[in-house]
């Protein structure tokens, strides 16, 4: 029997928590965390090559008929298959930052339906090819309207159920090639959030018989429609689990659905509802397609029937962020979580990894241990979250805190804060006091980018917001903390009104009173539209700003070395000598350039469109082609480069290519 099992999952903007201080510290030097450096891997000092392959996390959705192949995807991952459940395949896809739901023809499991991007595509070939179908986001122009749910029904193979963002209900009886709008469900669109049981994710239940009723599960309730979704009626306001809303295959009218008190359960096809307190949380469900047990997933506990759901057993187990289950003909079950894939062969006792060939290419941030040399962290958008390697790269583990989009990461000032590591992330910054092991988020509020400590005294903090697309603020702006991001003012005189990013901050060596602001493109979140307002410079700590002498408007990245500072631009890489009054391009790239790295005489750098890399030898004053092999999507921003800091190997990462090294 046919089944698929979903989750959507974008974090949002809530009112920021009561924050904690900071431990108090001192001016005693500190060692990093478990840090045993090993030596630097032979690579290359002349072509750039892939690092080890950053496990795929992040998972949303997983698809199967109950056997193969089966298909796993999500929002940094793209789309991947396999024939077992152990091995899988990548299906190169576009990778876009929401993937809603996948759904097989019924009988024919190469037949899928994959809503990505807010487009309905359609693939028959098992995903290595798709069209587009007329459905989502085809006028670019037009309001958007994603889809968001999509199933197809048992009992006539050509007929597909899609639900919309706006709660447009369309049928298609012709395997996709038209729909039939019909009526609007009641959907429930409030802002999104980091909990499992506040984001979207949608369910649709098709009819279990020609002329039956179709159920939907929001993430907030429960809709049902008896009349091909022409009229709704809400019969539970509640929040759910909307990936856990089931069908009884037994029993058409049984129906289950989880919610943070426990289980949902409706003998009358989601007329009525009784709550049951299994102990727990319940974030997903899976039924056998025989109705012979069904399986529940919570944060702390598995639990399973093989009585319809009258008596369960229970497992204590813990997943970080537990977003999608799959259970197969052989018995086996499927959970993806926000750090991998894992399958259980017993009805969830004992779990063993299966995320082999799995691998997160979506990276946005690569950044070195300031003094554990061997340590680096990388981090990916669109729920990827952040992975840390203990051996330059080679091999790579997620870190178990949920992080939708990095921006970028930012180690403490000074020798007694090694261990303390900033996080700028979406609407949010995040700090760890614990070298990236546990994480505490310290202010949430708009769209941030741009972040600068001063070198004298750490719990002082500049903060650079965008003044366009999701969580935005008003304007392009910067905001400084005294207290460690606690308490934050607006520290932005001088900066006009703009639709820009406040994206890089930079104090000046020898001189934290003079800090250098470059601003980018901010049309939406990954700043692939719109256009700085160009480089800006402050002599009084942040607290007010005048216009650089550097006519470039967009500034990717800005490097501090001893004595200069050097920009990244729309127009290749400049230098300043005094302060950041005056600056000089340097010899090398005059297109964009999306990042660059320095350490000591040696520069590394990436331009944007070709990915063509450079090396400086002489301190970042020239620059050289130096081996164009890094594979690229030409339409990126998303880049940044790093130097170990014993200087052996350089970094840069890719959006959609990973993590590459060379030796140095």
């Amino acid at each position: 029997m046919f089944s698929t099992w979903v989750m959507l999952g974008l974090v949002a903007c809530d009112d920021p928590g009561t924050a904690k201080p900071p431990d108090d510290t001192s001016d005693t030097a500190e060692e990093a965390v478990g840090c045993e450096v090993v030596a630097p891997p032979a690579l290359s000092t002349d072509t750039w090559s892939p690092a080890g392959a950053v496990p795929a996390n992040g998972l949303l959705t997983l698809a199967t008929d109950g056997g193969a192949p089966i298909y796993a995807g999500s929002h940094n991952t793209g789309l991947w298959t396999s024939e077992d459940a152990l091995v899988w395949d990548d299906l190169v896809v576009d990778i876009t930052h929401t993937l809603a739901e996948l759904a097989l023809r019924p009988g024919d499991p190469r037949h899928v339906f994959r809503s990505a991007g807010g487009n309905l595509t359609r693939s028959l070939d098992g995903g290595a090819t798709w069209e587009q179908l007329a459905l989502g986001f085809v006028d670019a122009s037009g309001p958007p309207d994603a889809v968001w749910a999509v199933a197809t029904t048992p009992w006539r193979p050509d007929r597909l159920l899609a639900l919309q963002r706006s709660g447009a209900a369309t049928i298609s009886t012709d395997d996709g090639d038209t729909f039939v709008a019909r009526g609007y469900a009641p959907v429930h669109l409030p802002p999104l959030a980091d909990d499992p049981f506040q984001t979207y994710a949608w369910r649709v239940l098709p009819e279990a018989v020609e002329g039956g009723r179709v159920v939907f599960g929001d993430g907030f309730g429960v809709a049902v429609s008896d009349d091909e979704m022409g009229a709704w009626t809400r019969t539970l306001d509640t929040p759910l689990g909307g990936y856990s809303l089931l069908r009884d295959p037994l029993d058409p009218a049984h129906l289950v659905a989880g919610g943070p008190d426990g289980l949902y359960s409706s003998g009358d096809e989601g007329s009525t509802w009784t709550l049951r307190d299994l102990g727990g949380d319940v974030i997903l469900g899976a039924w056998a397609g025989d109705g012979s047990w069904l399986a529940l997933v919570g944060s702390a506990a598995v639990y399973v029937s093989t009585d319809g759901g009258e008596t369960f057993t229970t497992q204590a187990h813990a997943w970080h962020h537990p977003s999608a289950m799959a259970l197969l003909d052989d018995g086996r079950l499927l959970l993806a979580h926000a750090s991998g894939l894992v399958v259980s062969a017993d009805r969830g006792v004992t779990w063993a990894d299966a995320a082999s060939g799995l691998e997160d290419r979506g990276m946005a941030v690569v950044v070195p241990h300031p003094t554990c040399a061997s340590r680096v962290f990388t981090a990916s958008r669109c729920g990827g979250g952040l992975s840390r390697s203990e051996d330059y790269g080679a091999t790579w583990a997620n870190v178990s805190h949920y992080f939708h989009y990095v921006m970028g990461l930012h180690f403490g000032a000074s020798p007694s804060l090694v261990n303390r590591i900033w996080a700028v992330s979406d609407d949010r910054l995040l700090v760890s006091e614990d070298d990236g092991v546990t994480w505490e988020e310290r202010y949430r509020r708009y769209h941030f980018h741009g972040f600068a400590l001063h070198p004298d005294d750490p719990d002082v903090l500049l903060l650079g917001s965008v003044g366009s697309g999701e969580w935005a603020d008003e304007s392009a702006r910067v905001y400084r903390s005294v207290d460690a991001g606690i308490t934050w003012e607006d520290s932005s005189t001088g900066l006009p009104a703009a639709q820009a990013s406040a994206h890089a901050l930079v104090r000046w060596p020898g001189d934290p009173d003079v800090v250098l602001l470059g601003t980018y493109k901010g049309g939406d979140v990954s700043h692939l539209t719109g256009v700085g307002i160009g480089l800006w410079r402050s002599a009084d700590g942040g607290a007010s700003w005048a216009k650089a002498a550097l006519d470039v408007d967009d500034i990717a990245g800005l490097v501090a070395t001893a004595d200069a500072m050097y920009a990244a631009t729309g127009e290749g890489i400049w230098r300043s000598d005094d302060l950041g009054v005056t600056w000089t391009q340097m010899e090398g790239p005059t297109g964009p350039v999306l990042t660059l790295a320095l350490h000591g005489d040696i520069g590394i750098a990436l331009s944007g469109g070709d990915g063509t890399a450079w090396k400086s030898v002489d301190g970042g004053r020239t620059w050289l082609e130096h081996d164009a092999g890094i594979a690229t999507n030409p339409s990126t921003t998303l880049a940044q480069a790093a130097i170990s800091a014993d200087g052996a190997v350089g970094y840069i990462t890719v959006f959609d290519a990973g993590v590459w090294q060379i030796g140095l």
